[in-house]
């Protein structure tokens, strides 16, 4: 095992360990498409730890896995008239094949489970893995006691085929609507799904029976049944967090009954009401995080951090205020640099920059090469290329096509293994409905909408917005009141940070922590470093 790891490494791939004979992992995987397994690990894992450890390779780096899982599944992508390159790497599985594809440089992909599958009882279907997740590979064992084994010999990655665009852009002729009685897809998928489709169906189910008016408590015993017949068994407690979850969801969906809501409501949906709990309950929830305390996104500046001690946390919405040209977006790029090399799944949100100028900058940022130099290509393109390839690994997302709270929610949902850390640049950007007239409602709007996003998802939205301008010839320091076109901004707010430069002509930086729901407030004296647009704390890395 520790000889195959050695040469999975050695192709460009990244193994990870998981349990012998089956697949659960035995580190936290997801490190590792950040960056690849160090010969010291694997010497640690299989020479030490798990010498019989199974082998899983971690997919999403440009690693498209097309799984065939089934007698059937190969006929299934041959009726779609979809053809796998002759040189593909093949691995034979426990149940059918794993194809090995390359994605494009700069194309990307979405994990679809199931997007091919047998109608008839022989329970076949074709998964694609491609933006997130792991496969076994040999000479792993199968749970079902079969060995995995390669029928054609291991290629470096660079020389893995290019995936097909028939497959990228396959889509299935027609969408056939859910049919409301036993029979069809409800009938199907209650029979029991293969590994690669067990919480979506769980999740499909679940909204199904919830829609049709079945208590949560029914629907999770119809649910334990269904778990039963996956292969293997979706354990009890996953089907209990999916019900619940969709139960949520589908509690926040407005009513017809209801007036006053609509789909574009604050955070995409007419907001979930809560019961009351009794103090007990509620003491013991905050003896438990006493005790076991959140993990926050630390920011990535000392002095700043003795202010919002724990970083910035979950459900929190956090306001980055400043006046064009001071550094908004540059302040907001180093933390999500800093997170994401934390280990933290960061989402950028951007309607003021292009995708490819926001990862200029962070070049700039990470390589001390100057922006000016990158934007004109007057810049050695071998540092460039390695700098680039650096901040490739790191677990960030970039978009600069989300215009509305919709299509944030979308975003969000978009990313496979959920989100750590939403940005958005910035607030005045994103469209509110158009039945919302009134600039000011439209902010209030917006603003609502992310902190709703901010608790539902449990993550901390950082939003930048724009200033209201001072009078004409001064520079006043920003308070709560410079937060522009609403004064509701800073009530919505938890943590409401400013920048400011007392003099154009000087670097030096204030960073105001003006509100601070659960810290003290103060002030962190930064640098801007104009040719790297990019912050450094005053006395500490000059």
């Amino acid at each position: 095992m520790l000889e195959a790891a050695r040469r999975y490494l050695a192709a460009g791939m990244h193994p990870v360990p998981c349990e012998p004979g089956g697949k659960k992992p035995l580190v936290r995987w997801q490190e590792y498409q950040a960056r690849a397994p160090t010969t010291a690990e694997l010497d640690g894992w299989w020479g030490e730890q798990w010498p019989d450890a199974n082998i899983a390779l971690v997919v999403g780096r440009g690693i498209v896995v097309v799984d065939l899982d089934g007698p059937g599944a190969a006929a299934l992508l041959r009726d779609a008239g979809l053809v796998m390159p002759e040189a593909a790497p093949r691995v034979r599985t426990g149940r059918g094949e794993h194809v090995y594809l390359r994605l494009p440089a700069g194309r990307t992909a979405r994990n679809r489970a199931g997007f091919l599958a047998s109608t008839s009882g022989e329970k076949s279907q074709v998964d694609l893995r491609a933006d997130g997740g792991y496969v076994l590979a040999p000479p792993s064992l199968h749970p079902n006691g079969r060995r995995y084994e390669w029928l054609s010999p291991l290629v470096p990655l660079a020389a893995i085929p290019l995936v097909p665009d028939s497959l990228l852009n396959w889509k299935p002729a027609a969408k056939e609507a859910p049919p409301s009685g036993e029979g069809g897809w409800v009938a199907v998928a209650l029979r029991g799904v293969g590994e690669g489709q067990r919480n979506d169906t769980a999740a499909r189910l679940a909204g199904y029976f919830l829609a049709k008016g079945h208590p949560e408590d029914v629907v999770v015993a119809l649910l334990e049944s269904f778990a039963t017949r996956c292969r293997p068994a979706l354990p009890v407690t996953d089907v209990r967090q999916v019900v619940a979850s969709i139960a949520r969801a589908e509690a926040r969906k407005p009513r017809e009954d209801a007036p006053g809501t609509h789909e574009d409501a604050p955070g995409g949906a007419s907001e979930a009401r809560r019961g009351p709990v009794h103090i007990s309950e509620a003491i013991r929830r905050a003896l438990d995080e006493i005790q076991n305390p959140r993990q926050g996104i630390p920011t990535p500046f000392l002095d700043l951090g003795r202010c919002i001690i724990g970083g910035f946390q979950p459900g929190e919405l956090i306001y980055l205020g400043a006046r064009p040209g001071i550094g908004k977006t540059a302040f907001a790029l180093e933390v999500a640099r800093a997170a994401a090399k934390g280990g933290k799944r960061v989402l950028v949100i951007s309607r003021e920059m292009l995708a490819a100028a926001l990862a200029r900058r962070m070049i700039s940022q990470e390589g001390l090469l100057r922006a000016t130099d990158l934007k004109l290509g007057r810049i050695d393109m071998g540092r460039a290329c390695e700098v680039g390839e650096s901040l490739s690994g790191l677990p960030v997302w970039i978009t600069d096509s989300a215009r509305s709270l919709v299509e944030v929610r979308a975003d969000l949902e978009a990313v496979t293994g959920g989100v750590d850390l939403l940005i958005v640049d910035y607030l005045q950007l994103v469209q509110a409905p158009r039945e919302i007239r009134d600039r000011r409602l439209q902010v209030e709007h917006v603003s609502q909408g992310l902190k709703g996003l901010a608790l539902e998802c449990e993550i901390p939205v950082l939003c930048l917005s724009s200033l209201s301008r001072p009078p004409t010839g001064t520079n006043p320091e920003p308070t709560l009141a410079s937060l522009r076109e609403s004064g509701e901004l800073e009530h919505d707010a938890d943590i409401v940070l400013f920048l400011h430069r007392p003099s154009k002509s000087d670097p030096s930086t204030l960073c105001i922590v003006a509100k601070n729901r659960d810290g003290g407030t103060g002030v962190s004296q930064l640098v801007f470093r104009e040719d790297y647009v990019s912050f450094y704390e005053r006395g500490r890395d000059e």
